[in-house]
């Protein structure tokens, strides 16, 4: 069976190097790419399956145009967003059409693993992190 290749991006080194080394030890995926290079470059060259991309911080314009640059350069790569913070649901909205995929929460590595994949296979899938989290959003969308 062929791999499945991907890349992760992180602005944390330790979080990036983490994140490939659990999906690394996983039959059937392969991380690719190399540490601190141009994301939007590297992915154009290397032509991954999947990019799993960790928001982190306030700059919501930055990665916007990331991603945006990525879907355009980049249209046969799913695009897998995660964040350990909640968002609100104007920039999930947002976020939504620039990707295939989000995780919210602790990323568990089977539940990656299994995220990634129906990413991968049957085209998207979010995951807004745990119910209790999910009743901030029903209060007119403020978190």
């Amino acid at each position: 069976m062929q791999k499945v290749r991907g890349m992760v991006s992180s602005k944390e080194k330790v979080t990036r190097k983490g994140i490939a080394l659990i999906l690394n030890g996983i039959k059937n995926f392969e991380i690719v790419g190399r540490d601190s290079s141009d994301i939007l470059q590297e992915a154009f060259e290397i032509q991954p399956d999947f990019i799993l991309f960790e928001l982190n911080g306030a700059d919501v314009q930055e990665y916007e145009e990331i991603l945006h640059q990525l879907r355009i350069n980049c249209s046969w790569t799913k695009i897998i967003l995660y964040s350990c913070n909640n968002l609100n649901i104007q920039k999930i909205n947002k976020f939504s059409q620039l990707c295939d995929g989000y995780i919210q929460g602790p990323l568990m590595p089977g539940f990656l693993q299994k995220a990634i994949e129906l990413v991968c296979y049957s085209g998207r899938f979010f995951f807004l992190g745990a119910p209790k989290d999910l009743e901030v959003f029903a209060n007119n969308g403020q978190a």
